[in-house]
């Protein structure tokens, strides 16, 4: 992977070449190997896997960002693809020099070696800092006094308990996820910040400019984000939930919420893995998607009831998470003993009203903020075509500005959710699609109810529509799983993955004009 410079001109040419040492390509194969359905060799898909769209959707989408992407095969020895995308220089964003103060430049960095501490390292010796990473009682011990100490929970957490006799001016801890360590431990006077990972560049630039400025400036600096985050939007400070579902977007999304009204969130993918957590921890709340693989939500919920009747415990409220809005399975949850139903794809205001339904005695703040930095689509400079497919609409705005309310200022949700949904909807395709000969209606139907909840939880809404339509066919007998179908449902998904970039182009362009 390289960048190449146009000479005279702001734009440079990202190359990204993949080699493979498999089966390779004949010459008179080659070019048809970027058409929809089309293998090198019919026999692949059965020795070897796959449906032949990966390499189409891969060529429309590069073709989409203006790149170009070309194949070069040797039969017997392996496969060359290479792509070019054009980017544009902008300004470096990084933390720069903040001007170091002589005698408080030495940070110590106890964190394990990882991607977080090598960018850590890399942006503080930017800034001017001198850093000394260390694992291990040995390195530690050996330390003598720094300025600013950054260390990870679990190194910290034996720093303050005695176990060595070096201090620092500025302490700051690294949490991970969602999870503040302050919530956790209750030592938060001992230290002056907290960060969390992943970490952002948002929360890194004024962190670094604070530890220049000294102690009061970084525990100024972490007073205003406390103080942000409470006014924000309505708090459930000290809550619990659990949330069960086998979808990583909508588990990113939900957890985003979640964090964002103040509850800490654990997270499986499955029924069974809900019941295994919900028996060893306690848990204020179940958020229970309804269709999971290994124990779906039903299932998991029954069994989650008779813990809880086994061990007189009280009962925990569970939350039904379906893309189920109308028909027979809408109120399916009500017969399974669950307590509420938010239907997908939700908001930070349904989900708050279940939560103030069930959780009566969370209060939010009288100082609550629902304003939302939201960019509308009439400020971004897309044509509306670009946004259809044969007079179908590709993308629901309304469900994207649900999901940017969730999101912190300066952050990416948005962004983060689509990418996502770049990388999970083509193979949840090509899984439908591989199940076009079976004669299960059920596997069929399921594949489909995949694809659909994935879609309708960004905005996907005619990949999402197409979907439910497969699911009613193959439910009542009627798989429509025809050539024409699949096709047509392959050229929504194109279509939409293509408006999604164009739509991020457009956002972009549309937030830096309003920067200036």
């Amino acid at each position: 992977m390289k960048p190449t410079d146009d000479v005279g001109s702001t734009l440079r040419h990202l190359e990204i070449t993949v080699e493979d040492t498999g089966i390779g390509i004949s010459e008179d194969k080659l070019n048809g190997i970027f058409d929809a359905f089309v293998q090198a060799d019919a026999s692949v898909n059965r020795s070897h896997g796959g449906t032949g769209i990966g390499l189409s959707i891969c060529k429309k989408l590069v073709d989409a960002m203006g790149g170009q992407l070309t194949a070069t095969s040797v039969e017997g020895q392996g496969s060359t693809f290479a792509l070019t995308l054009p980017v544009d220089v902008e300004q470096s964003t990084e933390p720069g020099s903040v001007g170091v103060r002589a005698g408080a430049n030495h940070v110590a960095l106890v964190l394990e070696p990882s991607p977080t501490r090598d960018v850590l390292r890399s942006y503080l010796e930017d800034a001017g800092f001198v850093v000394t990473a260390l694992t291990g009682e040995a390195e530690l011990r050996s330390l003598d006094d720094p300025y600013c100490l950054i260390a990870g929970t679990e190194e910290w957490q034996a720093i303050h308990d005695g176990k060595f006799l070096w201090q620092a001016e500025i302490a700051i801890v690294v949490s991970v996820g969602s999870q503040s360590y302050q919530t956790a431990s209750q030592e938060h006077s001992l230290y002056d910040a907290e960060i969390s990972q992943p970490l952002s560049l948002a929360e890194l630039r004024p962190l670094i400019q604070a530890l220049a400025d000294g102690p009061h400036a970084v525990q100024k600096l972490s007073g205003e984000v406390e103080k942000n985050v409470a006014e924000d939007s309505p708090r459930f400070l000290g809550i619990r939930a659990l949330a069960a579902d086998d979808n990583e977007i909508n588990l990113e999304i939900l957890t985003e919420a979640l964090e964002r009204l103040g509850i800490t969130t654990d997270c499986v993918a499955d029924g069974r893995g809900a019941v295994e957590a919900y028996k060893v921890q306690s848990y204020d709340i179940v958020f229970m998607d309804v269709s999971m693989p290994v124990l779906d939500g039903y299932g998991a919920t029954d069994q989650i009831r008779q813990h809880e009747l086994e061990q007189g415990q009280p009962r925990t409220p569970v939350i039904a998470l379906t893309a189920h809005a109308y028909g027979s399975e809408a109120n399916q949850w009500q017969e399974a003993d669950m307590d509420a139903c938010v239907t997908k794809p939700f908001t930070l205001g349904s989900l708050q009203q279940a939560l103030f339904a069930l959780l009566p005695d969370c209060e939010p703040n009288e100082t609550a903020n629902e304003e939302t930095a939201a960019v509308e689509l009439s400020d971004i400079d897309v044509e509306l075509d670009a946004l259809q497919l044969d007079g179908r609409l590709l993308i629901d705005e309304s469900v994207l500005d649900g999901i940017e309310e969730m999101q912190r200022e300066g952050d990416t949700l948005v962004e983060r959710i689509i990418d996502l949904y770049r990388q999970h909807a083509p193979k949840a395709l090509q899984h439908l699609l591989e199940l076009k000969d079976d004669s299960d209606g059920d596997a069929v139907a399921s594949a489909a109810h995949a694809l659909k909840s994935l879609s309708r939880n960004v905005g996907a809404l005619a990949v999402g529509d197409i979907c439910d339509q497969i699911e009613i066919d193959a439910r009542a007998g009627r798989p429509a799983r025809d050539a024409e179908c699949l096709l047509e449902l392959q050229n929504a998904l194109d279509a939409t993955l293509q408006a999604f970039t164009e739509r991020m182009a457009a956002r972009s362009t549309s937030e830096r004009r309003a920067a200036t």
